[in-house]
């Protein structure tokens, strides 16, 4: 992903969640970088990158469910993960943003 599709990719997922940026801070920006070059999402790693892009937010008490979710990624498709990460809902903000890059995985494995 290039620079430029990344950042469009940034801000399309905050005009999902309703939020606009006058602009996109580098701390933000190499969030995303790092979550998206992730090989495998860990609990921590999804907390880190949540911590920049909603301060504040904080992981619910649904650590096993989250970890099942997570550790079945290699099996399902990214729609199924989609679903069972959104019906979890982990964190108290930013859900739908902490996601695209795990329902990414998924798809790469699942094709």
């Amino acid at each position: 992903m290039t620079d430029e599709q990344l950042i469009k990719f940034i801000w399309e997922s905050d005009k999902i969640e309703g939020i606009s940026r006058m602009d996109l801070s580098m701390e933000v920006f190499y969030a995303y970088e790092s979550f998206l070059a992730l090989k495998t999402i860990t609990i921590a790693s999804l907390k880190r990158f949540v911590s920049v892009i909603e301060p504040g937010a904080k992981l619910r008490d649904r650590k096993v469910r989250l970890q099942a979710i997570l550790q079945q990624m290699n099996g399902i498709n990214a729609y199924n993960t989609h679903l069972a990460y959104t019906s979890l809902w982990p964190f108290t903000s930013c859900n739908r943003r902490s996601w695209p890059r795990s329902m990414a995985l998924a798809d790469e494995r699942s094709a």
